[in-house]
């Protein structure tokens, strides 16, 4: 057993020949270069497949937010389902009627979405009897 770790220890410690020893003595520029790619070639398909998909949903959220107008049915990140009674343009705020008579004042960036039809709504209360 010491013969052959001893042949081992020598084979590794003797000078390298053949195209391995060539590739290590002159290919280190594009062992760099392969190894500087690597990651500039993930960090553009993290790019692409996750952040500029998120950045599209989140700016076309803004701009249903600001064309939102009196009437819409909305509802708020709290769970609230609202009917839009004031929007201004040029305020962060949107006033909603919960109720007759019963208003409340709602920053823009906690509406989350359109509310579903009245409908879908109906259909989906029926559904849980």
């Amino acid at each position: 057993m010491t013969c052959t770790l001893l042949g081992v220890v020598t084979a590794l410690h003797s000078e390298p020949t053949g195209l391995l020893a060539q590739a290590a003595q002159g290919g280190g520029g594009l062992m760099a270069m392969s190894n500087l790619l690597l990651p500039v070639f993930l960090i553009g398909i993290f790019y692409f497949i996750l952040i500029r998909p998120q950045q599209k949903r989140q700016r076309e959220l803004e701009d249903w937010r600001k064309g939102i107008k009196r009437g819409d049915e909305i509802i708020t990140s709290g769970g609230l389902w609202a009917r839009v009674s004031a929007a201004p343009d040029n305020s962060r705020y949107i006033t909603i009627e919960l109720q007759d008579k019963v208003r409340v004042k709602v920053l823009r960036e906690h509406i989350i979405s359109k509310a579903p039809p009245a409908d879908a709504a109906v259909a989906a209360a029926d559904e849980t009897k």
